[in-house]
């Protein structure tokens, strides 16, 4: 899957970001914190996908789902940064 070479890149990036010991890649485990909340939305979204659907039709719910939801995630995780910055930071 192309996703693995995604993730290898995001992880050496990492590493090279600060994120790792110098030259090394970032361990995965630093992502470990969101692995059981996305294979559980994973699950979910999937579930969602109508069953007596033509494949076309689920194909076409589950890529439209995935752009949907990726945008909704990285809101919502952009709002939590606002949140937890200003936590920790103050309100300027």
């Amino acid at each position: 899957s192309s996703v693995r070479g995604m993730l290898a890149d995001v992880l050496i990036w990492m590493g090279e970001f600060g994120w790792a010991a110098p030259g090394t890649v970032a361990d995965s485990a630093i992502l470990d914190g969101l692995v059981p909340a996305l294979v559980e939305q994973a699950f979910a979204e999937i579930e969602g996908v109508p069953e007596h659907a033509s494949r076309a039709e689920q194909v076409e719910y589950t890529v439209v789902g995935t752009i949907v939801f990726e945008t909704a995630a990285a809101a919502v995780r952009r709002l939590a940064h606002e949140h937890a910055s200003s936590r920790r930071f103050g309100t300027g």
